[in-house]
């Protein structure tokens, strides 16, 4: 699964790239 993250100043958000999934997060991801 790709993950990649982005920093604005002092907020980091990581994204999940998951299209098959229309990018849900399951049990074993959350």
């Amino acid at each position: 699964m790709p993950v990649r993250s982005e920093r604005a100043g002092p907020v980091t958000t990581v994204v999940l790239s998951r299209p098959t999934a229309r990018n849900a997060v399951d049990g074993p991801t959350a």
